[in-house]
């Protein structure tokens, strides 16, 4: 534990761009007269608020410190008009323009990593929310210390129990990888992590999902907002992963099967990959006592592929123009806008406004919650001069 630290920034500039809590920022800190090199993390955010999502993000980390899957945290303080968190300096495993498809043994080894993440984060009664590409994170190997996966980013997660048993009016976690439970805002448990990573497994082997694409217009972005969800479930695990190894689409179908309140049979998993890998066709995935998958040959075809609805760039539908923005997304029709706990503003702008008070159903498991502002302390922060 680093008790009362005094971090003082000398230098910094942008590290990983713009995060669902604000900015990352690459720092100098002097901490007991060592000169060591951070990555900081700043929101702005107003004293009056007392429970914001960074203060939340510092206390899962320190929470989850006697892990091997999370940044070190060094120091975490307030002023005025911000907040921030010094952490450990990492590298985006996924960096901006970086090649796809991946090689299929890379993608092999890099689902055995979050595999064994998810295990460790699950058993803790945690669920991340937002897994996807850019909250991953590669430290360096080290003098002797090989590379290690890194998990970051907890501005949405929350406690298992609480969030398999109550339904959210909030989507949780990025729309192109969210869980299917949670564009229905149904309760989500472990499954909606699982299901996240097997989005994002599918799209490394592939090079794309039938409903990923940047819009260009409004009315794009509006038929991802409004279509999204029916094409995803249109896309069973089977058909997403037709001709690549059928083990990452089974991983999917598993996790859609999984209910709230249950964890998965990681042990399965690994067993299901590594059969994979080894080639062999006979291996299973199974839930309870109901075998839901069985590794063979896809008996999908192209023609039932072609036949699935798809969102392209070129989508450009026609929109009823009586259909509200803010209620586009509501549970129900014609009901009240989604909430978000980072802004009050409009919830596409959920990413750029100041931060809110964080909704207090979005807690850590009971006994997490410690005095983490009493405990570090950011002093100083400086402009390079």
């Amino acid at each position: 534990m680093l008790g009362n630290a005094t971090a003082e920034v000398f230098s910094k500039k942008r590290l990983l761009g713009q995060g669902a809590s604000g900015n990352v920022l690459r720092c100098a800190l002097q901490m007991g007269g060592s000169l060591i090199e951070a990555a900081l993390k700043e929101a702005r955010v107003s004293l009056r608020v007392k429970e914001t999502t960074l203060k939340h993000e510092a206390l899962m980390l320190q929470a989850l410190q006697d892990t091997s899957f999370v940044p070190r945290l060094y120091a975490y303080g307030r002023l005025p008009h911000y907040e921030y968190i010094a952490m450990e300096k990492c590298e985006e495993m996924f960096p901006f323009g970086f090649k796809l498809p991946m090689e299929v043994p890379e993608v092999f080894a890099f689902a055995n990593d979050m595999i064994d993440i998810l295990e460790e984060l699950h058993k803790r009664g945690i669920l991340h929310g937002d897994i996807k590409l850019h909250n991953i994170l590669l430290r360096p190997a080290r003098a002797g210390v090989p590379a290690r996966t890194f998990l970051c980013d907890f501005g949405f997660s929350r406690s298992l129990s609480r969030s398999s048993g109550e339904e959210d009016i909030h989507t949780v976690g990025t729309f192109d990888y969210t869980s299917l439970a949670s564009h229905a805002h149904k309760a989500l448990g472990a499954g909606h992590d699982l299901e996240m990573l097997a989005y994002m497994l599918l799209y490394l082997l592939r090079g794309n999902l039938p409903w990923k694409f940047r819009p260009r217009t409004l009315a794009q972005l509006r038929a991802q907002y409004l279509y999204l969800a029916q094409v995803k479930a249109a896309w069973s695990g089977e058909a997403l992963s037709a001709g690549y190894p059928s083990v990452f689409g089974a991983i999917l179908d598993y996790a859609r099967n999984l209910r709230p309140n249950e964890l998965p049979r990681y042990h399965l998993i690994r067993q299901a990959l590594r059969h994979a890998q080894q080639g062999h066709e006979d291996s299973m995935l199974s839930h309870e006592d109901e075998q839901i998958w069985q590794s063979k040959k896809t008996h999908i075809t192209q023609e039932d592929i072609s036949l699935l609805p798809t969102l392209t760039p070129n989508d450009d539908p026609v929109i009823d123009p009586t259909l509200d923005w803010d209620t586009l997304m509501s549970p129900q029709a014609g009901g009240p806008a989604p909430s978000n706990s980072f802004s009050e503003t409009d919830i596409r702008n959920e990413f750029w406004g100041p931060q809110g008070e964080r909704d207090p159903l979005l807690s850590l498991p009971e006994g997490w919650s410690r005095q983490l502002t009493e405990l570090w302390n950011l002093i100083d922060l400086k402009e390079a001069r």
